[in-house]
């Protein structure tokens, strides 16, 4: 029976979502390069390498490396050496820091709530912008919402006044 019914299906579900994500993508370059916007030029390995090298061996920031890079004779701005430092934190985390982490996150769950605002595109090359807040100590979905256009008194509204209420203690910046 798991053979036939495995022979019924023309098409995976993740075929299709991977053919909407690949249309999506190639709509989307199609109108940055009808506007003329072009990609952003990648630093040089050897800057990435020297990027890299001063925090290994000296734990700076973006400003001091980039002062540094600026010494050197090298122009960069300080965006792009704060998303390269959050990309070499990303992949080598300070596993003293992650423990920290995981220990204030496991004593104050109970207080805390998460947020979060996504896109999602759609079948008809829209973008539905999407919000919600969940309760870390037993993962329940406090607000949910989504909207076409939003804009940051939405969101506000959103934040502050959840629907089904929530104590504001729970949400820090409310």
């Amino acid at each position: 029976m798991a053979k036939v019914a495995r022979l019924l299906v023309v098409v995976k579900p993740e075929t299709v979502v991977d053919w909407q994500r690949r249309r999506f993508s190639r709509y989307w370059t199609k109108i940055s390069k009808r506007h003329g916007l072009i990609d952003r030029p990648r630093i040089e390995a050897e800057i990435r390498d020297l990027i890299s090298r001063m925090v290994r061996e000296n734990g700076w920031g973006a400003p001091r490396i980039l002062s540094e890079l600026h010494k050197l004779g090298l122009v960069v701005s300080e965006t792009t050496v704060s998303r390269y430092l959050s990309r070499l934190r990303e992949r080598n985390p300070d596993p003293d820091v992650v423990r920290r982490w995981v220990a204030f996150l496991r004593n104050h769950k109970a207080a805390i709530a998460g947020m979060d605002f996504f896109t999602v595109p759609t079948a008809t090359m829209n973008v539905v912008c999407g919000f919600f807040i969940v309760h870390h100590d037993r993962r329940h979905i406090l607000h949910f919402n989504a909207t076409y256009q939003p804009t940051a008194q939405w969101v506000m509204q959103r934040k502050c006044s959840p629907n089904p209420p929530v104590q504001r203690e729970s949400i820090s910046a409310c």
